[in-house]
């Protein structure tokens, strides 16, 4: 072989070598992240989620309770919507707007 053939050849194999280290650690393991029991199980067993659908049935412990009307509270959500909206990720559900609202009230 020539010389110029050795070269192309020793180049050719350095590059098939990074490529495949690169592809080695793009395939790395991502870091989970652990989120407790107690907040996957939010949507099943917390106060938002049980007693609120109840309050909607009942006007007058809809007022009891948060100290407004329904139609009240749901004009406060619509207004304050673009600043208690937030993104789910990858671990966790975000907390709807009604819901961080009716917290922050009670």
């Amino acid at each position: 072989m020539e010389e110029n053939e050795e070269e192309t050849i020793v180049i050719a194999c350095l590059l098939a070598e990074e490529e495949e280290e690169k592809a080695k650690n793009s395939r790395k393991r991502k870091h989970n992240i652990w989120v407790h029991d107690i907040f996957r199980k939010r949507s099943q067993h917390g106060e938002y989620h049980t007693l609120f659908p109840d309050l909607l049935n009942d006007d007058a412990k809809f007022f009891q309770y948060f100290r407004m009307t329904q139609v009240k509270f749901n004009t406060l959500v619509d207004i304050l919507k673009p600043y208690l909206l937030r993104q789910n990720t990858a671990y966790t559900e975000a907390i709807r707007p009604e819901e961080r609202l009716a917290v922050c009230v009670r």
